[in-house]
């Protein structure tokens, strides 16, 4: 079945910020290693579960008829150089720095989350479930994230 183009932009939308979360998570990863810090296996986990969301709905797309955007958007790789430049003057990157970055973006995942389940009229009942299921788990990652900002203080 063929859905409305239209209808699937938001889902367009949330794979390529998934694919940009993933990689800004993979790079939080690092970051916290590099900081000795012993959360990396946390993150990793959030970076390889944002990639399948991404692929999950990129899947979906195409068998709705549409064409799904091509991996990450030049904007998350601007923001991410931008990110490293600022690291490469400041020598005291902190782990609460990592974790409020984490939590910017897990910020913006679910507001992106909230628009397409706004927008949901027209597709078909399994693309549906899958944006309700995986907000659960941005919802759950934020939380950990939450947590862990409290733990550092």
């Amino acid at each position: 079945m063929e859905t409305d183009k239209k209808a699937l932009e938001p889902i367009n939308e949330l794979i390529e910020m998934n694919f940009d979360h993933a990689k800004a998570l993979s790079k939080v990863s690092a970051d916290l290693a590099a900081l000795g810090e012993n959360d990396v296996a946390i993150f990793n986990g959030m970076s390889i579960e944002r990639h399948q969301y991404a692929t999950k709905l990129e899947e979906m797309v195409r068998a709705a008829g549409g064409d799904p955007p091509y991996e990450a958007s030049m904007g998350s790789d601007l923001r991410r150089a931008w990110m490293n430049v600022k690291n490469s003057f400041t020598t005291d990157t902190n782990i609460r720095e990592v974790l409020n970055e984490c939590k910017h973006n897990g910020e913006q995942s679910l507001e992106a989350y909230q628009n397409a389940l706004g927008h949901i009229q027209g597709l078909p009942d399994e693309i549906v479930n899958a944006i309700k299921e995986q907000e659960q788990g941005v919802r759950e990652a934020n939380e950990a994230v939450d947590k862990r900002l409290q733990q550092v203080g």
